[in-house]
């Protein structure tokens, strides 16, 4: 048997992705030890250090991995971290996990093929104590921009979640940002008629 082989039903990933993410750490262990060929890359170019940052209680399997000599910096073909992963997904004990393992400014803020940061894809997908997380760390850069020169001020304010706003605020989030179009979170919380979130941005 090749446990190597790929399902062509769940973008080509080995049985090493799925063992990275089950929660029985012994079979990743068991599967790293015997076949050392673990950095496979699934269609999407997602290493099993991907799939372990995209589920909740899987930091034995990182460390597993990391173990093995995955690469916490290991990029999938939108260029997406493990770490951008974790947030996407909203596993705030993942990123905090990261972080403490390695924190490197320009790891931290890097940016993926759609220009978004671990900060961006935390706030877009309103995962709160992920970004809670991600700004408790001096590395992490609050009003990094978007494309579209974008900060995470401005995506939380068009979504009209409060805490995120308040905690960006907290850590030092610019109000008065101008995008590339010209315009504030202010205006992005007008646009949605989200008026909670431009009152608190007034105050």
């Amino acid at each position: 048997m090749n446990i190597f082989r790929r399902n062509s039903s769940s973008n080509y990933c080995s049985a090493i992705h799925c063992a990275s993410i089950n929660p029985n750490q012994e079979i990743l262990e068991s599967l790293l030890k015997n076949f050392p060929n673990y950095n496979i890359a699934d269609s999407l170019g997602r290493k099993p250090i991907h799939y372990a940052a995209a589920v909740a209680d899987s930091a034995g399997n990182m460390e597993t991995l990391l173990r093995h000599a995955s690469d916490l910096k290991d990029l999938d073909k939108q260029k997406m971290t493990p770490l951008m992963i974790a947030c996407y997904y909203g596993r705030s004990h993942i990123v905090r996990y990261i972080l403490d393992k390695f924190n490197e400014p320009l790891y931290v803020n890097f940016k993926s093929d759609e220009g978004l940061a671990a900060l961006h894809y935390a706030v877009l997908n309103n995962h709160e104590e992920c970004v809670s997380t991600l700004v408790s760390y001096i590395v992490v850069e609050i009003n990094t921009e978007t494309k579209d020169k974008q900060t995470a001020l401005h995506l939380a304010a068009g979504l009209g979640n409060t805490t995120i706003i308040q905690t960006l605020l907290t850590h030092g989030a610019y109000v008065d940002y101008y995008d590339r179009c010209k315009r504030t979170p202010f205006m992005f919380a007008l646009r949605n008629n989200n008026y909670e979130a431009f009152r608190m941005l007034m105050n």
